[in-house]
């Protein structure tokens, strides 16, 4: 038999190593890709949605303090309440925040230790 030229036959090991990674390798890739674009949308939405609100308790905390003055209590409680629920909605964006950032951090940064073995275990 005549040898293909090059001198030896294909060599598909070696395709392999210079080939496209293994489609685990893709799909985690595409998965931290995917939850790094979820996670720097969500951040610029909590930036600007707690930037929002913020403003809104310091409008709400003026005309608080400047009703006080005034007598107009049926007021000053109905933005006591709507105080509270931005409050209240800040604290629990920022929960949210917080709950995709670990996740995100979970898939970019693999836990420390995960593929080294103690050599000794609890038979000792």
């Amino acid at each position: 038999m005549i040898p293909p030229p090059g001198g030896r036959g294909l060599s598909t090991g070696n395709m392999a190593a210079l080939g496209p990674p293994p489609p685990a390798a893709v799909a985690m890739e595409q998965q931290q890709q995917q939850l790094k674009h979820e996670m720097e949308t969500l951040r610029r939405t909590f930036r600007q949605s707690l930037h929002e609100k913020d403003e809104r308790i310091a409008d709400l905390q003026r005309q608080q303090e400047h009703q006080s003055a005034d007598s107009g209590r049926v007021d000053e409680n109905a933005m006591s309440q709507e105080l509270q629920e931005l409050q209240e909605e800040n604290a629990f964006l920022r929960h949210e925040f917080d709950k995709l950032k670990a996740r995100y951090e979970a898939v970019v940064r693999p836990p420390s230790g995960s593929g080294k073995k103690k050599p000794h275990g609890k038979a000792q």
